[in-house]
């Protein structure tokens, strides 16, 4: 059902109308599937492309209520077009798209911090999160259906935790030095350029990218170093 789904939103072709009946009136059957397989297929849709579409038409099925419950509560507002985290999830397909390299611990991490709060608006969210208390306790009630992996909780976790922290410091003092050893930094400037709306978190993410973009240019020159140069002696 769940690949159904995503070629349909991938190539663009309606679904026959038997086959869509079919998954409409036993959606709940995937919640007999191993929860594993279930997650390892969804995390293929995260970074293609189309997510927003596949979870458009997750919706419609009825799937969605079997795989992440959250994003459809306040009636589905979450989904609608002038949320934020529509147009996170636009942004994200936009840019995949285009080539750019996203990984799903970023889009995991937008989903949890959209699904566990009560708002649409990104600020609202953001606003509401002033402790690493605050964000765990939000965490701990998303993803009830979804079989997150540890390890990927624990990275959507510290990714946030990260992302909390810069949004709160003002651009002139921020010091990209100390995160330059983050195994997230990747991904921090990823949710940095999708979540921002504001000039300031802009300046944010090109600070770090700046930096990172430094880093590799440094280990290159290590890689390849310039031959030296050696003249001829004359005899």
């Amino acid at each position: 059902m769940l690949r159904v789904v995503r070629h349909s939103a991938r190539n663009g072709f309606h679904i026959d109308p038997q086959c869509w009946s079919s998954i409409v009136a036993n959606a709940q059957l995937i919640n007999q599937s191993s929860q594993v397989r279930v997650f390892d297929e969804l995390k293929k849709d995260l970074t293609s492309g189309c997510f927003l579409t596949i979870l458009s038409l997750l919706g419609e099925t009825g799937l969605l209520e079997h795989l992440l419950p959250e994003l459809l509560e306040n009636s589905g507002r979450l989904l609608s077009a002038e949320s934020d985290f529509s147009i996170c999830m636009e942004k994200i397909d936009d840019a995949i798209v285009e080539g750019a390299d996203i990984s799903p611990t970023v889009v995991l991490s937008i989903i949890g911090l959209f699904a566990s709060g009560d708002s649409i608006w990104l600020r609202d969210l953001a606003e509401s999160i002033t402790t690493s208390a605050d964000l765990n306790e939000r965490l701990s009630e998303c993803f009830t259906h979804l079989m997150v992996p540890r390890k990927e909780r624990e990275r959507i976790v510290m990714l946030l935790t990260l992302w909390t922290k810069v949004r709160t410091i003002a651009p002139k003092n921020l010091k990209a030095g100390s995160y330059k050893r983050s195994p997230l930094l990747h991904e921090l400037i990823s949710l940095l350029e999708i979540t921002g709306f504001s000039r300031e978190d802009t300046q944010r993410a090109q600070i770090l990218k700046t930096m990172l973009d430094s880093e590799h240019s440094v280990h290159e020159h290590h890689d390849h170093p310039q031959r030296p140069f050696h003249t001829r002696r004359r005899h």
